[in-house]
């Protein structure tokens, strides 16, 4: 990102519009039909698949606050985070974000934080606002279901 940002900065006439994005409680919103479609889509083995809907089914939790127990609940979204393989699964269901409506402004991805930035020349247009709503629609119309 530096290197991206340092010339730009050093420029004279050239502003830099940063915007950083952190998907709050991403992992626990993911959507375990789409995540598969996804796997398969990517040609990931069966086999595999199927350790994964082991690894993700038939989990439950509760909730403990003092001395009180919760009644146990299933979990039938999300991806059990601590573990190696959360944010790898996370990851998949985000990769395609860029490239079903291509970002004009440079991103970077990680795990659930996204940062885009843009350089813009005094007098031009910027794309920020065009590509912060690309960024957050697919999330809201149903193609990430977070």
């Amino acid at each position: 990102m530096l290197h991206n940002w340092l010339p730009a900065l050093e420029s004279p006439g050239s502003y830099l519009r940063v915007c950083f994005l952190d998907f709050s409680k991403a992992f626990d919103h993911i959507d375990h039909n789409i995540l598969l479609r996804k796997l398969l889509e990517m040609g990931v083995r069966r086999s595999i698949i199927r350790w994964i809907c082991s690894f993700l089914s038939q989990r439950r939790q509760a909730v403990k606050l003092g001395g009180m127990l919760s009644k146990w609940a299933p979990v039938h979204a999300g991806i059990p985070q601590g573990t190696k393989l959360g944010p790898i699964l996370f990851l998949v269901v985000v990769n395609d974000l860029a490239y079903s409506s291509p970002l004009r402004s440079n991103h970077w991805k990680y795990v659930d934080d996204i940062t885009t930035a843009e350089v813009v020349l005094r007098g031009s247009s910027s794309y920020m606002q065009s590509d912060l709503d690309d960024a957050y629609f697919p999330f809201v119309n149903g193609r990430c279901h977070f």
